[in-house]
């Protein structure tokens, strides 16, 4: 029986508008909007969960560009913090809110970045793995400070497989932050009808390989078919097909050694509530899962 999991958006500005003080060592909580309209949908989410006994990841997505914590940068949606300090104080506050005072138990790990491997920006550029990897090391310092860092786990890389299966990005990352991961993951849209399946298996065994050469497990952050259209749509939502598709990538993966799977996403939503219709996120997976709705609607994760 696999575990039940769910992995998570926030934004920092959700609950961090503006800076709560020049101080990045001290946080000032009455400078915090936990009670935005934003957290308020996050605890919708948190409550479900708990009341279900799922394990939750959060997943803070990166910083907007004009937020104080890309000061200086600037790029689409989402670019790497420009202070890491500041940034591991934010994301910090947000756990120790969560564990400590609306006393979720169902949050288990956090993974800093979206896709770090394209959106950790820097001045309009993708930025080297290594500023990746010591932003996750100053979290991992901050974690330990404020006593939280036994209680989450740290998934890394979250890396895309950039259009290619390449796994120079989880390389990179493995070897050089393995002291402060727990677990890694990677997220695939590559695969469709006509690729094999030991296609699928040979990408997911080098990533396996790659984690456990460090100790760790690889975990699949988010799958799914290569009929995307942009981040939003999928050219095959209404046939049957896609339900058997993504079950036998699903199978694959987890044959090759990967430790569990995580179909992003489950439901149609927005990523910002100001958005028009074209801008809602429709991967369309529980209308061709129908008849598999336990597959649909759980994220496996075995653990090894």
């Amino acid at each position: 029986m696999g575990l039940q999991s769910l992995r998570v958006m926030v934004m920092p500005q959700w609950y961090e508008p503006k800076n709560d003080n020049p101080d990045a060592s001290k946080i000032d909580r009455h400078n915090f909007t936990f009670n935005s309209v934003e957290m308020q949908s996050l605890y919708k989410v948190l409550d479900m969960a708990q009341e279900q006994k799922m394990e939750v990841t959060l997943v803070l997505w990166g910083a907007p560009p004009g937020h104080f914590l890309a000061e200086g940068n600037y790029g689409n949606r989402v670019v790497a913090p420009t202070n890491y300090e500041e940034w591991s104080e934010n994301f910090s506050a947000l756990v120790q809110h969560l564990l400590n005072n609306k006393k979720y138990t169902c949050v288990k790990e956090i993974t800093p970045i979206n896709e770090p491997d394209w959106s950790y920006i820097i001045k309009g550029k993708a930025a080297p793995t290594a500023d990746y990897i010591e932003m996750c090391k100053v979290l991992d310092r901050r974690f330990k400070e404020d006593g939280i860092r036994n209680k989450v786990h740290f998934s890394l890389s979250d890396n895309s497989d950039g259009g290619t299966g390449t796994h120079k990005y989880l390389a990179a990352c493995t070897k050089g932050s393995a002291n402060v991961a727990d677990v890694f993951n990677s997220h695939t849209y590559i695969f469709g009808y006509e690729t094999p399946n030991s296609t699928i298996l040979d990408w997911e065994k080098q990533n396996s390989q790659l984690a456990s050469s460090v100790g760790k497990a690889h975990f699949i952050g988010e799958f799914g078919g290569n009929q995307c259209v942009g981040a939003t749509r999928q050219k095959d939502i209404d046939l049957y097909e896609r339900g058997v598709l993504m079950t036998r990538i699903a199978i694959n993966l987890l044959n090759a050694g990967a430790s569990g799977v995580s179909y992003w996403s489950l439901i149609d939503q927005y990523y910002g509530k100001d958005a028009d219709y074209g801008a809602m996120q429709q991967p369309g997976f529980m209308e061709v899962c129908k008849e598999n709705i336990r597959f649909g609607t759980i994220l496996q994760r075995y653990q090894k």
